[in-house]
């Protein structure tokens, strides 16, 4: 069974335009699909969120209807992997996993912008955290042994199961 992983991260603070949109030649978005790419590469499933529901803010939808969405998908993950920035939304989403106590890998990129809250949670046995020089580095990452590394001390198993409690 193919490990279910949530990729998440900021929108409106990366959005492209007023109008919310992450265009397609945005680095931003390229790093999301690179990542989802190697991601996929491992057999994983990936549910972006910036495409699956919001389809990079060109979708017309109730805040309520996203958060919604966005959070089932979440529920429904064997595994979060997170860059937080200082984007709420992400909180959230990561805060929900932590809760229902799915693994959650945070990404902590130097030079991005982040939250207080966001600094405690990396610091603690909550999350697994992998540091990068740089978010373009993400997509490389994920097909190393380092993330192999990161993804087992958080508790996720290739058969999709997870380690609970």
């Amino acid at each position: 069974m193919a490990i279910k992983v949530y990729l998440a991260g900021p929108f409106t603070a990366v959005a492209d335009s007023a109008a919310g949109v992450i265009d397609a030649d945005s680095p931003w978005r390229r790093i999301l699909e690179a990542t989802e790419r190697a991601l996929g590469d491992k057999g994983w499933g990936v549910f972006l969120p910036h495409r699956d529901v919001s389809r990079w803010g060109l979708r017309d939808a109730a805040p309520e209807e996203i958060a919604t969405e966005c959070l089932e998908a979440v529920l429904a993950s064997d595994c979060v992997i997170a860059v937080l920035g200082e984007s709420f939304g992400t909180h959230v989403e990561v805060g929900t996993a932590i809760g229902r106590s799915i693994p959650t890998i945070i990404i902590d990129a130097a030079g991005e912008a982040g939250s207080f809250f966001g600094k405690a949670v990396m610091a603690s046995s909550l999350v697994t955290c992998i540091r990068l020089d740089s978010l373009q580095e993400l997509p490389a990452i994920v097909a190393s042994e380092r993330f192999d590394h990161a993804v087992r001390s958080a508790g996720v198993h290739s058969d999709g199961l997870r380690d609970v409690g």
